[in-house]
This record gives C-alpha cells, structure tokens and sequence, in this order.
C-alpha cells in the first residue's frame, strides 16, 4: 500500500483521490510517518463500513 504524507496529500488531493478510484489501491496518509487515515476506493469503503456497523443498533 503506498504512503502519502498528509501535507502532499493535501496539495494534490484530487490526483490521489483519482489515482484510488481507478487503481483500486488504498492509500495511507502519514503525519510524521506515522499512518494516520486511509483513503480506500468506494467498493472497499462499503464492506468495511458494513462490517463496522454490523450488530450494531441504529442511533
């Protein structure tokens, strides 16, 4: 998975959310090289959101 300091990411963030999309390679973002968030195309987004929610019950 490739790493991609927040700062770049914030400068070239429509690059990145594109190269995701169509790639379909998530992407860490890192503050200090530490991960920090991950950005996941649309299909892996619904199954972890999916799986989170799971057994949940709505608020």
């Amino acid at each position: 998975m490739r790493r991609v300091a927040v700062s770049t990411a914030r400068d070239k963030f429509t690059d990145l959310v594109n190269e995701v999309a169509y790639t379909k390679e998530p992407v860490t973002l890192t503050r200090r090289g530490r991960p920090l968030a991950i950005i996941v195309p649309m299909a892996q987004g619904d199954a972890a959101s999916t799986t989170k929610t799971a057994g949940r019950s709505p608020a």
